[in-house]
């Protein structure tokens, strides 16, 4: 989570040189922050590579999707506007976004492909973030839960079989966290609120997964990513 303490920019013009200081910045934090959980240090190699190849865009839609909500709670940011790494955030409508790096198309004739529906799943995210109020213990699980029911829908084997194992881990510390913490047993309206919420945000994943789907059946795009299968949420 980011420093509250430090500045954040508002982002006026985003092109290739932001597009890849995003990617940068938001796949090592995604690394940085598996890389603390005890469980996930414990896995081959291999099974944690795919694993961060499959969920960091995921982890940071909800992540900076809270932090907007924080921000937005304590009157720091207006709507409209929302996080985008640890220092910078957005105004999707007034920004400017050149594409012309990546397409033969007008930033016009992209914008169905390439701007996020920030009418729906984000606005309703974020409002539903800010009646949440999550504690840090539950933002975490959420994360977590995210990515990891992510990560077992898209492969198989030893990830699913470890995002698995990883779930019921952190299912049991939420309820210690709850019985012992909190010291309360009664969490499942809690618990069905945490999970309203990262709904919300699956159905932005699915939707943006499926626009990345029509670009790629009409080429719309003029690069080529060696990992391709990590690039579908951008």
């Amino acid at each position: 989570m980011r420093d509250s303490k430090k500045p954040v920019e508002l982002m006026k013009y985003i092109g290739k040189n932001e597009y890849i200081m995003f990617w940068e910045k938001t796949f090592l934090s995604a690394a940085h922050w598996f890389s603390e959980i005890p469980e996930f240090a414990e896995l081959d190699l291999d099974v944690k590579i795919e694993i961060l190849k499959s969920t960091w865009m995921v982890r940071a839609r909800l992540e900076k999707l809270a932090e907007t909500a924080d921000l937005q709670r304590k009157r720091e940011m207006s709507s409209g506007v929302y996080m985008l790494t640890d220092d910078s955030c957005v105004e999707l409508e007034k920004v400017e976004v050149d594409l012309s790096w990546c397409t033969n198309y007008s930033t016009e004739q992209m914008q169905f492909y390439c701007l996020p529906d920030s009418d729906t799943y984000w606005k309703e995210s974020v409002e539903a973030l800010i009646n949440l109020k999550p504690t840090n213990v539950e933002l975490n699980f959420m994360l977590i839960h995210l990515c990891l029911c992510d990560a077992g829908k898209r492969n198989r084997g030893k990830v699913q079989e470890a995002a698995d194992s990883l779930l019921q881990i952190q299912c049991d510390n939420l309820h210690d966290y709850y019985s012992k913490s909190r010291n309360t047993s009664h969490y499942s309206g809690r618990l069905a609120q945490m999970m309203k919420v990262n709904k919300l945000i699956e159905k932005g994943i699915r939707m943006r997964r499926e626009k990345n789907c029509i670009a790629k059946l009409f080429d719309v795009f003029s690069v080529d990513f060696s990992h391709p299968e990590m690039f579908d949420l951008t």
